[in-house]
């Protein structure tokens, strides 16, 4: 029986003890007991006008694994006290907290509760610490309030709005040292029939490729090889890099199998290069093949200072709430690029599909390097044609077979 039917029998005895016995004390204590309800009724409806509840924190933005302060504030706007106050929240599994009262795990979520006495016309403050470790954003919308009544001896349940947000970036791993390239020619463009590149300075050779200039060729180095070589010429710019991050689909169904971690580890990747070419002052843009405002792909244009390094991790940390598309959407918007590119291509799968589409973009005069994400420790592997050496065997082939028909 709860305390609703106790107050309505015990009232109704009074009242009907009352009538029999003509005896205005039997009234007025049951009128009371009925008083009581009202009153209980009255409060649960007008809670909220009275008790507001303030989640703040000094830090909006933090690192995995940095601990940050969270103050919870109760204010009690109200001439009644609030005795045994219970605040229950939420957070994900990755979140540890510290100072809590209780912390259990239930449905794969962390259930905070935390115990006050709220004073009439008071505030009472709780801070608590929060370690995340994995990058994400904790939203934190409304607290479950129970709080005893001062009417009746059950407790009121309430919802309490409130409003806190926590972006925790990606984690920064260490990265090997790489120099090759990221040179951009000024004021030169690259065309389907030829490169144009500053012929004031000699970096180095290559083997020919269909489509160079014959003037281009290196002779002697042609001699001393007995293959056609090609010069390579330094650029006069500063160095400038495009970041492709390559996003895995949550859920392959053929593979049967999620991609969380693969994704995990990219995220992680592009964040460290992109504090590299911050802490190295170096100009950078950034593609995603994510869906994002009706777009097939997510661009961040060209920059290399704080506020581009903000917002890459910005964006990075907010990950979820995108759809992964086709690489190949990618891949076409730079095929169009007129500019000679260094591409850093960022991936955890590397496959054949992905190997032919970075090979279309090195047969346009880019270049384009792998940080391989598959490992924990991620790696630079510079890719490189390999059509030219099957025109070769091919060549060496005709020539054995023209001396065999000699002989």
């Amino acid at each position: 029986m709860t305390t609703r039917d106790s107050f309505q029998l015990i009232g109704g005895i009074f009242l009907f003890v009352a009538l029999l016995t003509h005896y205005w004390f039997f009234f007025a204590l049951g009128c009371f007991f009925l008083f009581l309800l009202v009153a209980h009724r009255w409060w649960q409806k007008r809670i909220s006008r009275f008790v507001t509840i303030t989640c703040s924190s000094p830090q909006s933005r933090v690192m995995p694994h940095t601990p940050t302060s969270m103050r919870i504030a109760v204010q009690n706007r109200s001439i009644l006290p609030l005795p045994a106050t219970k605040l229950s929240f939420t957070l994900p599994m990755t979140v540890e907290v510290e100072g809590a009262d209780v912390c259990l795990e239930a449905s794969k979520q962390l259930q905070i509760q935390v115990f006050m006495h709220v004073p009439p016309r008071s505030q009472v403050i709780r801070e608590l610490t929060l370690i995340p470790r994995k990058r994400g954003v904790l939203w934190l919308t409304d607290m479950a309030m129970e709080l005893m009544s001062p009417f009746a001896t059950e407790p009121c349940v309430h919802t309490g709005k409130t409003s806190y947000s926590l972006l925790v970036y990606p984690e920064i791993t260490a990265l090997p040292p790489y120099q090759k390239g990221a040179l951009e020619p000024l004021g030169k463009r690259l065309s389907m029939q030829r490169m144009q590149d500053d012929p004031a300075f000699i970096r180095g050779v290559r083997h020919y490729l269909p489509g160079d200039r014959q003037k281009t060729i290196d002779w002697k180095a042609t001699a001393k090889t007995a293959q056609l070589q090609t010069r390579l010429y330094e650029y006069t710019s500063s160095q400038k890099w495009v970041i492709i991050g390559h996003m895995l689909p949550m859920y392959e169904p053929r593979l049967q199998r999620f991609n969380d971690l693969e994704n995990e580890r990219t995220i992680s990747a592009i964040a460290s290069a992109a504090a590299r070419f911050r802490r190295e002052k170096t100009p950078h843009s950034l593609y995603l093949n994510v869906r994002q405002r009706g777009r097939e792909l997510f661009h961040l244009a060209e920059g290399g200072g704080k506020a581009q390094y903000v917002h890459i991790l910005t964006q990075l940390a907010k990950m979820n709430h995108f759809v992964p598309t086709s690489l190949s959407t990618v891949f076409r918007r730079l095929e169009a690029s007129t500019h000679k590119l260094s591409i850093l291509l960022v991936s955890s799968r590397f496959d054949a599909e992905t190997s032919r589409m970075a090979e279309r973009l090195m047969k346009r005069g880019h270049e384009v390097t792998l940080l391989d994400a598959s490992a924990d420790t991620p790696f630079f592997r510079p890719l490189q044609l390999q059509w030219h050496s099957g025109l070769r065997a091919s060549s060496v082939s005709r020539e054995e077979r023209a001396a065999v028909h000699e002989r």
